[in-house]
């Protein structure tokens, strides 16, 4: 616990895979405590394709020269991140383990945060292997699964540094090549 209490910001440099995509975009991804955020995935020699950024308060999605401000429930999603690891702010009250289930031969708890959000963490190790949510958008459910693996060990911390994101029939892989943890950031950065 006190190792991830000492990350104050994780920047991370990764390869996307789009499935159908005729090129393999790289990631720089780069948090800040508490809440910050920036996304920007790149294609060698077509330039930036979408620039993503979180401040603390206020966000943007910009692609193909379109800046798309993020929606007041976007801002709240953002602003209700207490951390850099959400595990060491779960509120007691609030989260409870539904169940303790085999998953490919491991013992796998399945922990609810909220209504319509799981975590779904390894017995032995405690790692994080899954989160499901389930969003509501134009009156339609969009369930988004995100699998964690290939936890490697940088600066004594633990970290996944393959994410596959499921949503419907689409599956984005992000495979990290390098992860600094407490790398200096400047605030102005994310905006």
């Amino acid at each position: 616990m006190e190792k991830l209490n000492s990350v104050k910001s994780i920047t991370i440099t990764a390869a996307v895979t789009i499935p159908g995509a005729p090129f393999k975009p790289n990631a720089i991804i780069k948090e800040k405590f508490p809440n910050k955020s920036s996304m920007e995935m790149s294609v060698p020699n077509m330039g930036t394709l979408m620039t993503q950024k979180f401040n603390g308060e206020d966000g943007y999605i910009e692609q193909m020269g379109q800046k798309i401000p993020y929606e007041d429930d976007q801002k709240t999603e953002q602003k209700e991140k207490k951390g850099l690891f959400e595990e060491i702010y779960l509120d007691d009250s609030v989260a409870q383990i539904v169940s303790l289930s085999p998953v490919d031969g491991k013992d796998i708890y399945k922990v609810q945060i909220k209504e319509n959000s799981f975590r779904f963490y390894e017995a032995d190790t405690g790692l994080l292997i899954m989160t499901e949510e389930t969003t509501v958008a134009m009156g339609n459910e969009i369930k988004t699964i995100t699998k964690f693996s290939d936890y490697k060990e940088v600066d004594g911390v633990k970290y996944a540094f393959k994410r596959e994101i499921i949503t419907g029939p689409q599956t984005i892989v992000i495979e990290a090549d390098q992860v600094i943890l407490n790398e200096e950031i400047e605030d102005d950065f994310f905006n």
